[in-house]
Order: C-alpha cells, then structure tokens, then sequence
C-alpha cells in the first residue's frame, strides 16, 4: 500500500510511503497491531495514524473481492450497441445466434436484449465465479468487435445490469423471469431479422405471450386482468373515441386472440420453429415459477401482476409502438369494442 502524494517518489521495495517518509513495512504492520490491541502511543503523528488506518481497512475489502471472486454465482455481462444504418436486420440475426450458441455451448446461462439507449442493450449471464465470468466477458467483447468490423455496429460501449427484481416478487422469481427473458429473446430476434415478415409483431407477439400465460397457469377470463394490470399500472390506454380502422384492429386482435393455436400453425419457418422452441421453453420454466414461487407461502407478487411486468419488457424486445402496445392492452382487456 503506498499513501501517494503527488510531487513525491514511490517507496523502496518493501516500504510504503507515509507523506514524505519512508516506513518499512514490518515497522507498518506491528504498528497497526499495536492499534488493534489499544497500545499506540503516536497519536500526534495525524498522518501516519490515518496511513494504519487506511491500510487496516483496505485489508478486510481486499479479501472480501478474492472471497466474491471465488464464489460461484450468476454474474451478468452487458454491452449496449448501436446498429449501423440499414444494417439492422444483419445485427438481430448475429445477435440471435449468439443467443442461441452461448447458452448451447455452456458458455452463458442466461441472455436478454432491451431497446435502450445506445439503442441495443444485451446481456449475457453465467453461474461461476469470476473467472468464469471473465471468460464470458472475453467472448461477448470479441463478437462485438466483430459486429464493428463486419460494420452492423457503429458504436458499442459496456454497461452494467440491474435486474428488477423488486417488479416480479424477488430474487427466487427473478430467476425464473431472466429464464423467461432467455426464450423470448431468441424468438424475437428471428423475428427482427426477417426482413419479409408474414404477420405483424402484434401478431407474433399474442402467440408468445399465450405461451407465458397457459404457462403459469393463467386462463379464460383471467387473462383479462393482466391487461387491465398492463392498462393500468403503465398508462398504456387509448382515449374514449379513436378512429374506425383502430376499432376494427381491436376486433381482429381479439379474434386471433381466441384462435392462438390458428395463427401459430400458419407461422412460416424459420419464425415456426423458433415459437415451437419458445414453447417448449416457456412451459418448463413457468411450471418451475409456479412451484418454486407462486405456490409457496413466500410469494408477494401474484402470476397476473408478474406477467403484466413481463409484458412491457416483452413488447420492447419486440419493438412495438406503443400506439400499437396501448391497442393491444386496451383490445385484450376488453374495451375499445366495436
């Protein structure tokens, strides 16, 4: 440890500079002893008492980051990109097979993509310690700098992530949300990438948001108030009057919202394939939601209000207008009727 005061020289090898001066190090440490067992008698020398003081509180955090660093948990890796013009649909198909590959290979647990400044936030997470985070970090830093390269990014710059998990109950549901996020992701991303796309995203997303629903549980009339918890806790209405052609989408967006299974078996591949998947994700990670958190005693934030949260993370990923948000919450919940 060295106090460095600026104008003055480093401290010889096993010395740390105090002010001025010189102490050598074994002198540091029996004098910080000294403090700990109450036997110090230079009071007056300010400076070299706040030196101890200093060095005895960066040793207890020092060894408190190499304990983090050892400690296997989830570790989050964010970047936030900035497509190149006209290259948008190139980045989502990158994006969706780094989605696909890290999680395949082992590399990475978990993966998210957010509309946000600087227009395109992912993350990747992984359960390890920090070495193993280091090598996640490693791997997404080297596919952004190919996307640079390959001139579908303009602009990357790293980040840190903070889940919410205060919005979906805590950190045993978030972890079944970020699971959630993992399958949704990918389909989207597909979606994104298909520059001739045969339904509209409002469309696509009905048939993604019915997988969650059926997932945990969710049915009939219940449905219902997810939307109004969506209307509601966001804003997303419409006024009391909007045009025609809007009343005529509601009534289109309510029937496909009852003949779901319809609009799913007419998806086209790739886009057919990847809401299979999605599926089939959905189900197994909602049913481990509903026992590990919904149906204990420790559960404060119910499945509908859960997946009106989900919801809004879910029509970002997917780039709704939010005209288009405000329609479908308002058609769903069973206003904005013809």
């Amino acid at each position: 440890m060295g106090s460095a005061h600026a104008g003055h020289d480093p401290a010889p090898a096993g010395e740390v500079s105090v002010g001025a001066r010189s102490v050598p190090l074994g002198v540091l440490l029996d004098d910080c002893l000294r403090d700990v067992r109450g036997a110090t008698t230079d009071s007056a020398d300010g400076e070299y008492v706040a030196a101890r003081r200093a060095f005895m509180a960066a040793g207890p955090a020092a060894l408190d980051r190499a304990a983090d660093r050892r400690v296997r948990r989830t570790r989050w890796i964010q970047v936030g990109v900035t497509p190149a013009a006209d290259a948008e649909g190139r980045l989502y198909g990158r994006l969706a097979d780094s989605a696909c590959e890290l999680p395949a290979t082992g590399a990475a647990t978990d993966f998210f993509h957010l509309h946000k400044p600087p227009g395109i936030r992912i993350g990747f997470a992984v359960h390890g310690n920090a070495a193993t985070a280091e090598r996640l970090r490693e791997t997404v830093s080297e596919r952004a700098d190919d996307w640079l390269r390959e001139q579908v990014v303009r602009h990357r710059e790293p980040g840190g992530y903070e889940p919410e998990a205060h919005l979906f109950g805590g950190e045993v549901s978030m972890r079944s949300v970020h699971r959630l996020f993992t399958a949704d992701s990918p389909a989207w991303l597909r979606f994104l990438a298909d520059d001739a796309r045969a339904l509209p995203a409002w469309a696509y997303s009905l048939i993604l948001l019915r997988d969650v629903l059926d997932g945990v549980g969710v049915r009939d009339w219940e449905d219902r108030d997810v939307w109004d918890r969506v209307r509601r806790g966001t804003g997303y209405g419409l006024p009391a009057e909007v045009p025609d052609a809007w009343r005529e989408t509601a009534v289109r967006i309510r029937a496909h919202w009852r003949a779901i299974g319809a609009l799913r078996d007419a998806l086209p591949e790739p886009l057919r394939a990847a809401a299979v998947r999605h599926r089939a994700e959905v189900a197994a990670e909602a049913e481990r939601w509903t026992r590990g958190y919904f149906a204990t005693e420790e559960a404060e934030v119910g499945p509908r209000q859960a997946i009106a949260y989900y919801t809004v993370f879910h029509w970002n990923r997917g780039r709704l207008a939010l005209p288009t948000q405000c329609l479908l919450a308002d058609a769903l919940a069973g206003r904005t009727r013809s």
